[in-house]
């Protein structure tokens, strides 16, 4: 078997026939690798940047990074020097989205409160996080806007380029809608999602149609715009342990998979897969 490319050793994989070597990820997902932000004073003996010195690499462009601190984007140098044959595209945050109080607080999108605590950020209070909220405190919302221009900025135009460019598979990432349970438990607590679901289904299905709807309408305007040119959307939430499930699949499937189900839909309904 002669090289293979990076998309083929991957549609290979996915066939169930052996490549040449096993794929190899790193930055195709939005987790991968993490950076130093500016507020920390001290450098860790990790990171992006301890990479890149380690491999003796010069003259790199500074990474491109979520608010979680994570790497989103690879200087080529890096993904040849370990055969990594994914590459990420991620949907910016719109303007005005992030807001930092003068202790520290960011407020991000839906009014969601965040804190850096050690290096990494943590959710610590959202706009319902009381046991009893109505409709109405779901429909008074501030929700991120769908037609943000900053969304859809040159999107096309980017992974077009991308695509010339290089033969790695391209990962569509719509960061700030890519689940619906992770900003559920952002805006009432974790605890009381699984509450809600029990004891109240009907606030439960309010709250998580109204993250779909909002949510969906921002991946169909991304991927309507890159779609074309990728390979892979990229949706997650967390729905387990490292020792199991945070619910049972018969659960799953009843209060769950509608909303995932539906998410995936989204994406179908503005590219051709």
């Amino acid at each position: 078997m002669g090289e293979l490319s990076h998309r083929e050793r991957i549609e290979m994989a996915l066939n169930h026939e052996e490549p040449d070597r096993v794929p190899i990820e790193f930055g195709g997902v939005n987790n991968t690798i993490y950076e130093k932000p500016f507020y920390w004073p001290i450098s860790p003996k990790y990171g992006y940047s301890a990479l890149v010195r380690y491999l003796g690499f010069k003259d790199l462009s500074e990474p491109q990074m979520l608010p979680t601190n994570c790497v989103t984007l690879f200087d080529d140098r890096l993904l040849d020097r370990f055969g990594v044959d994914f590459v990420s595209y991620t949907m910016r945050a719109p303007r005005g989205e992030d807001k930092m109080l003068d202790d520290g607080t960011v407020i991000i999108a839906w009014g969601i409160k965040a804190k850096m605590v050690g290096y990494y950020w943590e959710i610590f209070d959202g706009p319902l996080r009381k046991p009893k909220i109505t409709f109405k405190d779901i429909d008074n919302l501030e929700t991120p806007d769908p037609e943000d221009p900053v969304i859809l900025e040159n999107v096309r135009n980017e992974v077009k380029e991308l695509r010339k460019k290089t033969d790695r598979a391209i990962v569509g990432v719509p960061t700030m809608a890519e689940n619906i349970f992770h900003h559920y438990s952002y805006l009432r607590g974790f605890s009381q999602m699984f509450v809600d679901m029990k004891k109240n289904p009907e606030l439960f299905r309010y709250l998580a149609n109204t993250i779909l709807d909002i949510h969906g309408s921002i991946i169909e305007a991304f991927f309507s715009e890159c779609g074309d040119y990728i390979d892979f959307a990229l949706l997650g939430d967390d729905m387990g342990t490292q020792q199991a499930p945070f619910v049972s699949p018969e659960e799953y499937k009843i209060y769950m998979k509608p909303y995932h189900k539906g998410l995936i839909d989204r994406v179908h309904n503005s590219r051709k897969i």
